[in-house]
């Protein structure tokens, strides 16, 4: 992701994040609406932390495209919810991915563990736990919710 300080921030970097964060999931969400069967299909979108927080100022275009996903996924939820199809999301906070390893410096990593409560950064397999949740029987009643995965970093 491009990091630049709002004044700076290009129009091309905007609307490509807002392309790749926001349009790929209305644009997937519409291509499956025919697909999904009644009673009982699940949509589930990926947004963020930074949807809730504002995000790192260099990434506001990257916050706001997240928070419009995790609104989107609320509208939506109203949308499929005639047909029993549940549109929910999961916010992750800090994943160790690629990305960090390769492009956050150690010490920031670690200034971030030192204020997660469960004491550690998130794997993708955190992640998938609360998708596989969300894709089961026991979350057949919850639909345009937003499950936080982030170890604590952020609670309101």
């Amino acid at each position: 992701m491009d990091g630049h300080p709002l004044a700076s921030l290009p129009e091309e970097a905007w609307d490509r994040c807002l392309g790749v964060n926001l349009k790929s999931v209305f644009l997937c969400t519409q291509a499956a609406w025919p697909l999904l069967p009644d009673n009982g299909g699940r949509v589930i979108n990926v947004t963020s932390i930074s949807a809730r927080s504002g995000g790192d100022p260099t990434a506001i275009h990257y916050a706001a495209a997240k928070a419009g996903v995790s609104n989107f996924t609320r509208c939506a939820a109203r949308a499929f919810g005639p047909r029993r199809i549940t549109v929910n999301g999961i916010a992750p906070g800090v994943i160790y991915t690629d990305i960090h390893k390769q492009g956050t410096p150690e010490a920031k990593l670690k200034q971030i563990v030192d204020i997660v409560p469960l004491g550690r950064l998130g794997v993708a397999e955190d992640c998938a736990g609360a998708v596989l949740f969300l894709c089961s029987a026991a979350a057949e009643y919850i639909t345009g919710e937003i499950i936080e995965v982030n170890g604590g970093l952020r609670m309101d």
